[in-house]
């Protein structure tokens, strides 16, 4: 079964936001973000919403993605 190129494929909990949020790398950073964007990485609601109330700066970085 192959995966279609809009199948997510991992998803995170508000740590993992927090480390995508707070890479140094700018071309991992960039990569997380395009994955995000593109649904590969998952974020379920209860877990955006936890992230939104705890990293307020950083869910606002990550809020178009």
């Amino acid at each position: 079964m192959s995966k279609s190129a809009n199948e997510c494929v991992f998803v995170v909990d508000c740590s993992g936001l927090h480390e995508i949020a707070n890479t140094k790398s700018n071309s991992l950073r960039a990569a997380f973000l395009d994955h995000l964007s593109k649904g590969l990485i998952g974020v379920p609601a209860c877990v955006w919403n936890e992230f939104e109330k705890l990293y307020e700066s950083e869910a606002a970085d990550l809020g178009n993605y």
